[in-house]
Parts: C-alpha cells; sequence; structure tokens
C-alpha cells in the first residue's frame, strides 16, 4: 500500500521519485517506476539511469492516486520502464536507479540515484530441449482438406484474436481446412468461428507453477492431438508455446504465429507473473521455439527479437493482412456526412482517431495529454479514443478528462465489434504505443485511406515510411507526440491525399488477407506434406 503524498509540500517546481517496491527488482521484467510533477512546464521526457548509464525513456501519464498536487497532472504523474534483461546489472545484488526529467520549457531536472535490491538469478530449468525431429507425414483426407488444431489465448475483441479471425475466415472460404480452436477464455469470437463451420473447445492452459502437471497436460494433449487424428497443429501468440511441444512429442507439425515484441525472459516472467515454481516456463518456451517446425512473424524486428532461440530457416517473416475487399464494399455504401453528423462532428472538425484497447500499453492518457496541447491552437480538432472497458487506467483516464475539461474534444467510447464506421469518419489515425509489433487497427486505418501518426517502434517503421505512407514520431516524448500532432492536423488536402493514396497501396500490395491465407496455408500444407 502506497501512502499518500502532497508532491509540492516540500518545495521545489519539479518535484518526483523513484519507487522502492516492496520486493526486489525482477532481472528478468526490469520494471522501474516512479513519478515526477512540474508546476511551470509540461514533462516532456523522463530519462532513466540505472548504474550511471542511460537505459532508455519511461512511458509517462501514469496513473498514480497516491500523488496529489494541485495540479491535474497529479494523479497521472507515474512513469514505468522495463529494462531490457541485457542492461540489467549481472552480478550485483542492487544497482542505483536516477532519472532526468526533460522539460517542454528546454531545461532538464536530474534525481539522485536510490539503490534498489535486486532479486537473486532464478534457478531456471535447464533440461536442453530435443532437436527438432523430422515430423511424421500426415495423411491428408480423400476430401484433400487439412485437420487443423488450432491454439488461440483469447476469443475476445483484440489484435492478435482478429488477426486469428481473419486467417480463418480465409481458411474457411478456401474449403480446404477443418479446423477445431481451442483457448482458454471464451469471448464474442467464438459465435463467428462456429458459424464458419470450426469447432471451438474452452480449455484451461497448462499449469505455469508445477513443471510436472505442465508436463502431463502436454502429454495429454499429444495424446488428444493423435486420438483426433489432426495433421497439423497451428498456436497463435506466445501462450501457444505448450501446444508447440505436444505437437512436437507426437511427430505432427506445427506453424507458430508470434506477435510479441517482448524480450523473451520479459514475457515469460509477465505470463506467469513470477510466481513461485513457474521458473521452468522460460525453457519451455525456448524449446518449443526449437521445436517448431515453422514460426512466423508480422515484422522483420520482431523476428530478429527470437533468431538465438530458433532456426533461422524455419523462423519467417510474413506480413499479415486485412480483407482489403471488405473496406471497399463498406465504403461504398456509408454515408459519411450522415454519420458524422450523428456523431456531433461538424464539416470542419477533424476527427483523429484511436483505435484499441484502453490500457497502458496504448498510452492513451498520454495522447491525450498531447492532444490537450493542441486545443489552443486548432480548436476544431476532435479525438475519438475507441477501446475502452473498466479498469483502472481507463477510470484514470476518464477523470484526467474530467479535470481538464476535456470531455467535449476527446470522446471515449468502449470496444466495438465493427470498428470500419470509425475508420471511415475519422481524418486521421494516432497510435502512440510503447510496445507494437504490426498492429492490426494501424494496417486497417491506411486500407482505409487515413494518415498515420505512430511511434517509431519495433515493426511500425516496416508499415510507415516517415512522410510517405505515414508519419512517425520519437516514443515516450511529449515533445514529440505534439509536433507529430501538429503536422497531422497540418497537412494539405494534396499531403493528406498523397500519403492516403500511398498507405492504401501498400496495404493492397503487401498486407491483403487472401495472400496472406495463401502463403500460410502454402506454408502448412508443405509441412504436412
Amino acid at each position: 500500500m502506497r501512502y499518500q503524498v502532497d508532491a509540492f509540500a516540500l518545495g521545489g517546481d519539479v518535484v518526483g521519485a523513484i519507487d522502492t517496491p516492496p520486493d526486489p527488482v525482477s532481472r528478468d521484467t526490469g520494471g522501474i517506476s516512479g513519478w515526477a510533477l512540474s508546476r511551470s512546464s509540461r514533462i516532456d521526457r523522463v530519462e532513466i539511469f540505472v548504474d550511471g548509464r542511460s537505459v532508455g525513456y519511461a512511458a509517462l501519464c501514469l496513473p498514480r492516486a497516491d500523488i496529489y498536487g494541485d495540479v491535474a497532472e497529479a494523479r497521472i504523474c507515474g512513469f514505468q520502464i522495463h529494462v531490457h534483461p541485457e542492461l540489467m546489472p549481472a552480478d550485483c545484488i542492487t544497482m542505483q536507479v536516477g532519472f532526468v526529467v526533460h522539460l517542454m520549457s528546454g531545461e532538464s531536472h536530474a534525481f539522485p540515484p536510490r539503490a534498489l535490491t535486486l532479486r537473486p538469478h532464478a534457478e531456471f530449468d535447464t533440461v536442453a530441449p530435443s532437436p527438432r525431429s523430422a515430423p511424421r507425414r500426415a495423411h491428408l483426407r480423400a476430401e484433400g482438406t487439412v485437420r487443423l488444431a488450432c491454439f488461440a489465448h483469447d476469443l475476445g475483441y483484440g489484435g492478435g484474436q482478429l488477426y486469428l479471425q481473419e486467417l480463418l475466415r480465409q481458411f474457411a472460404a478456401r474449403a480446404e481446412v477443418d479446423c477445431v480452436v481451442r483457448s482458454p477464455c471464451d469471448g464474442p469470437l467464438r459465435s463467428e468461428l462456429t458459424s464458419l463451420g470450426f469447432t471451438v473447445e474452452i480449455s484451461p492452459e497448462p499449469s505455469t507453477t508445477n513443471a510436472g502437471r505442465h508436463d502431463q497436460v502436454t502429454d495429454a494433449l499429444g495424446h488428444w492431438l493423435l486420438e483426433h487424428e489432426f495433421d497439423c497443429v497451428l498456436a497463435n501468440t506466445l501462450s501457444g508455446f505448450h501446444a508447440i511441444n505436444a505437437a512436437h512429442d507426437v511427430g505432427l507439425p506445427s506453424l507458430w504465429a508470434i506477435h510479441e515484441s517482448f524480450p523473451l525472459s520479459t514475457w515469460s516472467a509477465f505470463y506467469t507473473h513470477e510466481r513461485p515454481g513457474s521458473q521452468f516456463v522460460l525453457a519451455r518456451i525456448k524449446a518449443a521455439l526449437s521445436r517448431s517446425s515453422a514460426v512466423i512473424f508480422e515484422s522483420e524486428a520482431t523476428r530478429q527479437m527470437f533468431l538465438e532461440y530458433g532456426h533461422a530457416d524455419s523462423l519467417l517473416t510474413i506480413p499479415y493482412g486485412i480483407n482489403v475487399s471488405t473496406i471497399d464494399r463498406f465504403l461504398r455504401s456509408f454515408d459519411r456526412d450522415q454519420a458524422r453528423a450523428k456523431l456531433g462532428l461538424s464539416p470542419r472538425s477533424q476527427a483523429l482517431l484511436c483505435m484499441g484497447t484502453i490500457e497502458v500499453r496504448k498510452q492513451q492518457i498520454f495522447l491525450a495529454q498531447a492532444f490537450a496541447e493542441m486545443l489552443t491552437e486548432r480548436d476544431d480538432a476532435k479525438l475519438l479514443m475507441v477501446g475502452d472497458y473498466p479498469s483502472g487506467y481507463s477510470t484514470a483516464l476518464h477523470r484526467y478528462l474530467e479535470e481538464k475539461g476535456l470531455c467535449g474534444a476527446i470522446r471515449v467510447v468502449p470496444v466495438v465489434p465493427d470498428p470500419y464506421p470509425w475508420y471511415a469518419v475519422a481524418d486521421g489515425f494516432v497510435l502512440l504505443s510503447a510496445v507494437e509489433s504490426m498492429p492490426r487497427s494501424m494496417i486497417e486505418a491506411m486500407g482505409f485511406g487515413l494518415p498515420v501518426l505512430a511511434s517509431r517502434i519495433f515493426g511500425i517503421p516496416e508499415l510507415i515510411d516517415d512522410e510517405t505512407t505515414g508519419l512517425l514520431i520519437e516514443p515516450n516524448s511529449l515533445r514529440s507526440a505534439t509536433e507529430g500532432l501538429r503536422k497531422l492536423l497540418s497537412l494539405s488536402d494534396m499531403e493528406r491525399s498523397a500519403i492516403a493514396r500511398a498507405a492504401q497501396q501498400k496495404i493492397m500490395r503487401d498486407h491483403d488477407a487472401r495472400g496472406y491465407a495463401d502463403t500460410c496455408l502454402s506454408l502448412i500444407e508443405r509441412l504436412v506434406g
């Protein structure tokens, strides 16, 4: 429990501190947090130093219910960074963590370092994975279909889930795949998958705290795969590692779609919450990466992060796609003027859209703060945030908008089953996430011909050529975000049309779902033999 802190009680214009967590800092997640607040100027960036070395810039505008002051930003003055494991001290039991606050005014304020205790190195399960075996040659059924066992992490709305939905929809249209989908979490996508003719089963994931029970469930899963005569396994997201191991153990080929752009030890720590007994999970993930028949990534930047764990010839970059034809059909019958009027958007309003789950990783509060900087210059600007659901972060966002009087300019909308109308009414798209591989929402926005503003992280520069197919900014910088928004809103009609045309052409050429599905299906058929 944190005590309430009066931010400016000790005086000073710029205040803040590194948090001293009750438990030692994990070497795998490298989680460092704190808070910073300035009375006279907005904070541009917070630079973190470990043992005197800069390790990067923290994500900003995180909720802090324990901090109060006479400015609205007090409740969102938190910052956080996950230091890459390779940058964490290797042999020390403590580290000195300091930070520098860079203000929008151009001034910088350094805060003295604080000693944080590091968690001892975990005793990982170091059982070496067996090498890839030659998968048995599955027997294709008389009708020429492939029987596919598909493992999803969730059936709710989200980029990874919708990726799988679109892929299976394309498979169903070809009538070449007989599929059973297994997921630990039910959700609204279940009904659509069943309407496509696929069987959906809700089944819990194996234990992440007991290696014996985990391996027993994995072994049972392998027997289930054989009993139901599957030809191939398709796993979606890193959480499908147990299905890849099960397929390997019974000689089935597998295809693994990985979207996450985290260091592997960091993702494993997030996935298991570092519960006692969970150290074995990282070894099982590494084993799956070396055993999978093929691993596919939507961006080369993400693939590069995983090369050390697998075989380079089986780790493939295949930019995934969306159904471009459905966008064309939708726009032909959509009355944009009527829809905008219904939302209260005047003809002169410029509406920017942020489509994505309201969460820390996507940094909507940070976006709101940057957008607020623009309102004194562009009173015609509106921001639509679509993807709200109940959470502490959402509560903090709503509170900040109310306290700053921004509810008229920034509208927050719950998660929607059909995002197309929102793309169609918008004039531009913004996503300032701290971590993304290649977000589906951005691909859809470009398919709709929207100029996009995004952070220069991971696979996004593979999608956006700055000032040609969109606009890029530096991550975790309020100055860069504000200047990016200013540039986006100031595009001339000619500039906007040129970017929109180039973006649409790129999506049609490189990111059409039909071509992606054909590539994946050909890969599966080649693996099956």
